[in-house]
């Protein structure tokens, strides 16, 4: 729906109310208008024609906003709904799975350090090189 579609609900829901309170004050009883007509906003009631003539005229550019910001259901832009689909696992055959990578042993002390590591953990020594990290 475009703006214009709930700009125009809005002034046709109010010029309804209007409307609606016009009739009922042009339907009032003599009792209840007398009773109205000495109140303080009684004398206001007395106006109820010029209320219809004010509802008509509301209800005019609201019906047509209603009409220009109605956008058809086959028309109006598809919600797009994301499916997250995943892809069956399935176990690799017994010959071809892999073994870890094997841990590498340090040149400078020989201790075995995991294959990630960049250091010695026993001597701090770069597993690449050999070069001691670490002054003594």
């Amino acid at each position: 729906m475009k703006k214009s579609f709930f700009a125009g609900l809005g002034i046709s829901l109010l010029a309804v109310i209007v409307l609606a309170v016009a009739g009922y004050a042009a339907f009032m009883t003599g009792g209840t208008r007398l009773l109205y007509e000495n109140s303080v906003w009684g004398a206001y009631w007395r106006y109820y024609p010029w209320a219809f003539l004010a509802g008509g005229v509301l209800l005019v550019p609201g019906l047509i906003c209603l009409k220009a910001g109605y956008v058809p259901k086959a028309k109006r832009p598809r919600k797009v709904k994301t499916v997250v689909r995943y892809a069956s696992v399935t176990p690799p055959a017994p010959g071809s799975v892999s073994a870890a990578p094997a841990d590498r042993a340090c040149p400078a002390c020989g201790k075995s350090n995991t294959a990630d590591a960049a250091l010695c953990s026993q001597c701090g020594a770069g597993l690449e090189t050999g070069d001691s990290a670490v002054q003594k």
